[in-house]
């Protein structure tokens, strides 16, 4: 992947997609993003109209309307009176289909993410733990589906743990399914 930008703002992604040992040459997608005000407008695929942002007074994202659905798919968004992410309403072809909302600590950090489906039954569930600095040092999250042998009533668990240097930088990251360790990943500062 390339990454362009102008001043501080990326205009432009060159990724390469494909493996390896295939056969084929890779394929590669051209991610454009366009800027007004110093705020992302749209961003296109291979030359496509992908997404379109819009904004209040205040400058907070309002709206996140998807254009390469072919449909009336959007995400409006709505903010507490101290300019926190309140909630989030995902439209799929001008239905609601979703609310998330959001939840902050004393500090205004986020802590969690609660998502309804539009008959306001509860499918994703996120809870954020922060060390003193305002690390997120564990991650849990549970979703409502299928898995396995299990009833689609029933929630499965994830968790993520993840661990700093003194700077403050990620080092590493352990994912768990169902409370067994299945991932781990290591991050190199340099």
């Amino acid at each position: 992947t390339q990454l362009f930008y102008e001043g501080k703002q990326l205009v432009k992604e060159e990724i390469q997609q494909g493996a390896a040992f295939q056969q084929s040459p890779p394929a590669k997608r051209v991610e454009t993003y366009s800027y007004s005000n110093n705020r992302l407008q749209q961003t296109a695929v291979n030359g496509n109209p992908h997404e379109r942002y819009e904004y209040d007074r205040e400058g907070q994202l309002t709206t996140l309307t998807l254009l390469y659905t072919g449909r009336k798919d959007f995400e409006r968004y709505s903010y507490t009176n101290g300019g926190l992410k309140d909630s989030v309403r995902q439209y799929l072809n001008n239905q609601l289909v979703a609310t998330n909302t959001f939840l902050y600590d004393q500090s205004q950090r986020l802590i969690g993410r609660i998502t309804f489906n539009q008959y306001r039954d509860t499918v994703f569930h996120e809870v954020l733990v922060r060390n003193a600095d305002g690390n997120i040092i564990e991650r849990n999250w549970k979703g409502q589906g299928s898995r396995g042998d299990t009833n689609a009533s029933n929630y499965f668990w994830y968790r993520e743990n993840y661990f700093y240097n003194t700077k403050g930088q990620k080092v590493k990251m352990e994912y768990y399914d169902l409370g067994r360790l299945v991932g781990s990943y290591d991050y190199r500062w340099e």
